[in-house]
């Protein structure tokens, strides 16, 4: 009997292969779907321009050790910000743009194989990443160019911080300075110049670099034939059955070490098949959930501005706008599905705005419908989702009501029918060769004699 576990990702494997119009799961060409693509990864790095805040920073000063210790176990104040506030900006705008493109142009998949950028966004990520790349060294040099000037104005304004906190500190604990006001400050000063990072550590500690992987290869699908025999210390030689009689140390050695590679390859596999099983939950994944979120947002915007005016709000405009344009960058294996959808939200964006206010409660209806529809996929995907039954969206919708989702956006029906069938069939709806090619059956089956 199935656990249901097994049940949830036979549901989750049947869902994923009718998307991508396969009779079953192990049929997916994954191979050919991911080399439509590349991984990529974005590091971006420098020098924080921030040290700890201290309590003395503030002005207030603790005699009690074991306060002080208890204090900086407990409290977290904050930070000291070491270049001035229109550079902090600058840098974390261009980080954050950065960052943006990548999950606008990209499948995030895990941080084993970072991100899939399919070749129906690489025109905007190669147009876009390399100016964003520019831009922030462009800002360093600057900093490093101007470095005196930057570190005299982070001073002049802790000088306004110190005179202020020799002041406080005075009124509290005036027997615990020993300076004047000028050396309190000056010292100050001091110590904040010296967490200011030098210009070669600036340019040192800089970096903004993106790399493009093969994902086949990274997955560890190699250029080769279909026999595995000629392999090396292939599966095949690893699974050969075992001595019965282990009488010295040889033959046990012998018989560890055909121990270990079984359970090598075993993890190995596991881990290969999880990593396919990844990439593939993202692919038909992401774009649902995209749209589920986008979908109830502007439906909450929708009520909002009913209880305000009535209208319908430029922002929601803008948002569908935006999801339509990254749907189209990332549905680059051409599910049929998500375009019908898309094309609906389209007609919402063709309509002149009189228009569109005029027809407000279909609006609503149609994406609705479309919630309801991305919902139910993304379930059936294993994706946790927030609640939307404020929206007249069950949290499990019934067949019934997908059925008509459906029939009003104009999709398949065969899907809800198929997906019902599904929930009705305790064994497995297909019995395909396995999508991993290895000897999946004859793994588990060895594994069993040691």
């Amino acid at each position: 009997m199935q656990t249901l576990q097994e049940k949830a990702d036979q549901r989750k494997e049947a869902a994923i292969a009718r998307i991508l119009r396969q009779p079953t799961y192990g049929a997916i060409d994954w191979r050919a779907l991911m080399q439509q693509g590349t991984l990529v990864r974005l590091t971006i790095r420098r020098c924080g321009f921030v040290a700890k805040l201290e309590l003395f920073d503030l002005g207030v000063t603790v005699k009690d050790e074991r306060v002080r210790a208890a204090l900086a176990r407990t409290l977290v104040l904050g930070e000291k910000r070491l270049l001035p506030e229109s550079y902090m900006k600058e840098l974390e705008r261009i980080t954050s743009a950065a960052r943006h493109l990548l999950k606008r142009c990209t499948f995030t998949l895990s941080p084993e194989l970072g991100a899939f950028l399919p070749v129906s966004a690489y025109a905007t990520w190669r147009k876009e990443i390399p100016a964003l790349r520019d831009s922030y060294f462009a800002l360093r040099d600057e900093i490093i160019a101007d470095y005196r000037a930057i570190v005299r104005q982070v001073l002049d304004e802790y000088e306004i911080v110190a005179r202020d906190t020799y002041r406080r500190i005075r009124e509290t604990s005036a027997e615990i300075l020993e300076e004047s006001e000028a050396e309190f400050v000056a010292n100050y000063c001091a110590r904040i110049e010296a967490l200011i990072p030098n210009p070669e550590r600036i340019r040192a500690s800089f970096d903004f670099v993106y790399t493009m992987v093969d994902g086949v290869k990274q997955i560890g699908e190699e250029e080769r034939g279909e026999d595995q025999s000629a392999q090396p210390e292939s599966l095949r030689e690893a699974l050969l059955p075992l001595p019965a009689q282990f009488s010295t140390q040889a033959t046990d050695w012998e018989y560890q070490r055909a121990a270990m590679m079984r359970d090598m390859l075993l993890q190995e596999q596991k881990q290969k098949k999880e990593m396919i099983d990844t990439f593939l939950g993202a692919v038909v994944g992401q774009l649902r959930s995209l749209i589920y979120q986008v979908m109830t947002d502007v439906l909450a915007t929708i009520e909002q501005r009913q209880r305000k005016d009535g209208k319908f709000s430029p922002r929601s405009v803008v948002q569908l706008k935006n999801l339509v344009k990254q749907i189209n960058l990332l549905n680059f294996y051409g599910d049929e599905e998500v375009d019908r959808m898309m094309a609906q939200v389209q007609r919402v964006l063709d309509l002149k705005p009189d228009e569109r206010q005029g027809s407000l409660r279909e609006i609503q209806d149609r994406l609705r419908a479309i919630a309801m529809v991305a919902r139910d996929t993304l379930l059936n995907l294993e994706e946790e989702l927030p609640s939307a039954r404020e929206f007249a969206i069950p949290d499990v919708p019934a067949p019934e009501v997908v059925r008509e989702a459906r029939m009003e956006l104009g999709l398949n029906l065969e899907t809800t029918e198929f997906m019902r069938q599904f929930e009705t069939r305790p064994e497995r709806l297909y019995s395909a060769p396995s999508l991993w090619t290895f000897e999946e059956v004859g793994l588990q089956r060895e594994a069993r004699v040691v």
